[in-house]
C-alpha cells in the first residue's frame, strides 16, 4: 500500500517536468513571434498560457503579459494593451520594453510615465 503512492509520485514528477518544459516552449515561442512583429501568433500562443493558469512562476506572467500588452498595442486593441500593461505593472513596476520595437503609437502607451523630479516652486 505504501508503494502507490511512491509509484504515483514517481510516474507523475516526470510529467509535471514535461508540462512545464512545453508550455515554458510556448512562451518562448509566443516571445520570438513578438520580437518578429508577428502580433496575432504571439497572442495566440501567451493567451491561452495565463488563461489556463499555465504560468507558475512571476518572471513567466511577467513575460507573457509583456508580450500580451506589446502585441494587442501594435494590432490595434488598445483597451486589451492597457488591461495587459497594467497587469504587467502589479508584477513587475520597472519592466520595459527595450528589446521591442515599438511603434510610435504603442511607444506612447507603453512607456513608462515620466517621473517629475523637480519640486515644485511657489
Amino acid at each position: 500500500m505504501k508503494t502507490l503512492p511512491l509509484l504515483v509520485a514517481l510516474i507523475g514528477f516526470p510529467l509535471l517536468l514535461k508540462a512545464d518544459e512545453k508550455t515554458m516552449k510556448i512562451l518562448d515561442k509566443a516571445y520570438i513571434h513578438a520580437l518578429d512583429k508577428q502580433y496575432k501568433q504571439a497572442i495566440d500562443k501567451a493567451l491561452p498560457l495565463l488563461d489556463s493558469l499555465a504560468l507558475n512562476d512571476v518572471k513567466e506572467i511577467v513575460l507573457a503579459h509583456q508580450i500580451l500588452s506589446l502585441s494587442f498595442c501594435e494590432t490595434g486593441n488598445k483597451e486589451k494593451a492597457a488591461e495587459h500593461l497594467k497587469a504587467l505593472k502589479a508584477f513587475s513596476p520597472n519592466e520595459d520594453f527595450r528589446v521591442f520595437n515599438l511603434s510610435q503609437e504603442c511607444q506612447k502607451l507603453l512607456a513608462p510615465a515620466p517621473t517629475n523630479t523637480k519640486s515644485k516652486k511657489k
